[in-house]
């Protein structure tokens, strides 16, 4: 589905929202910059991501919860975690996911896109607004929504995509909210994208963190430089510059021949969240993100000490598995427990037991 809105009509939006009287909690001091991309889901807190705001409206306990069935969606839409709407059997749907704050410019037109699916044919029903900041999904709920699926998703993934056009500078969000009849079924989203309705580089690929072998606070990084736009149209000029961000804070700005940089001032040992951008004609990539092993000495553990093996990320950066019969294999369907015949984390598809 493609959907465009005349400009008048988001200023017309935008002073709607304005004054109204309601003041949206989650409101943050700084907008989150564009192109703006996230899977939906968060792998690394196993959760739905944090940026995001879930609403239960009508407070029957069924709302957007975690997705993270890393198999078949992973390939479809290249998310390896979203979001999905669990129904209620008794209660209509009005379940809000609510974005983060854009800072968005007015004449400037603008391009959303998301993964879509419902689980059974013609059964879940989706709203998705644009809202001034500032207010709440019950000022939202009383307007107009931008956009609407009324039992038509269908149950392949499907690639939405809407433009819009602000008619006044401002900070915005995005809201999706499902309104689907009691008892249906479940709906999913992933991969959401906010940016400029322009062309941008493909985003680098092969990113790789090598911690420093001898411990110290640093660690090499590399990548491949794109040879494509995002549509994979050959590049006709050279990439002008490489970003690199730890824990999303900028750390480095290099030359745009660059496919490798030393990190030297890690804060403190621990694992860290490395993403890598390119800029061409004042169009900046989508990041290429890697989380690294452990970087820097071991920490010493006090007294008394204990543990219940359920963070993955602790545990195989701390702990130490020695395979002494030499049999263990690699296992990489992480949807069974592993085979490897050595000690490994796993937990059971029910989440309640860690070994």
């Amino acid at each position: 589905m493609l959907n465009r809105i005349p400009p008048y009509y988001m200023k017309k939006l935008y002073r709607l929202f304005l004054i109204s009287a309601f003041v949206f909690t989650a409101t943050t001091a700084t907008a989150s910059s564009l192109p703006y991309y996230t899977e939906l889901g968060d792998t690394e807190v196993k959760g739905i991501d944090p940026d995001w705001t879930i609403v239960d409206r009508n407070n029957d306990g069924s709302t957007w919860a975690y997705d993270n069935n890393d198999n078949k969606l992973t390939a479809v839409t290249g998310a390896h975690s979203g979001i999905k709407y669990q129904y209620n059997s008794k209660n209509d749907a009005d379940d809000w996911a609510v974005s983060p704050a854009f800072s968005l410019t007015a004449g400037t037109e603008y391009l959303i896109s998301f993964w879509l699916q419902e689980s059974r044919a013609n059964t879940e029903s989706l709203e998705m607004y644009i809202a001034d900041a500032e207010a709440d999904v019950d000022a939202m709920a009383a307007t107009e929504a931008f956009a609407s699926y009324d039992k038509n998703i269908g149950t392949t993934w499907r690639l939405e995509k809407h433009f819009f056009t602000p008619g006044a500078d401002g900070d915005y969000r995005i809201a999706f909210r499902v309104c689907s009849a009691a008892n249906q079924y479940n709906l999913l989203m992933r991969g959401f994208t906010l940016k400029e309705n322009k062309t941008y580089p493909a985003a680098p690929s092969g990113l790789t963190v090598t911690p420093d072998p001898d411990k110290a606070l640093q660690a090499e990084l590399s990548w491949t430089l794109p040879a494509t736009d995002e549509n994979g149209n050959e590049l006709t000029s050279p990439i002008e510059s490489v970003s690199v961000c730890r824990n999303g804070e900028p750390i480095a700005e290099l030359d745009g021949d660059a496919t490798s940089y030393t990190d030297t001032d890690v804060p403190e040992p621990g694992t860290y969240t490395y993403d890598v951008t390119v800029t061409l004609n004042g169009a900046t990539s989508l990041p290429a993100s890697v989380r690294s092993s452990w970087i820097g000495p071991k920490k010493v553990m006090g007294l008394p000490y204990e543990e219940n093996f359920t963070d993955v990320e602790y545990f195989t950066n701390n702990w130490t598995i020695i395979d002494v019969d030499g049999d263990a294999t690699d296992n990489s369907n992480t949807a069974i427990p592993s085979k490897s015949y050595a000690w490994c984390w796993e937990s059971t598809a029910m989440k309640n037991k860690f070994w």
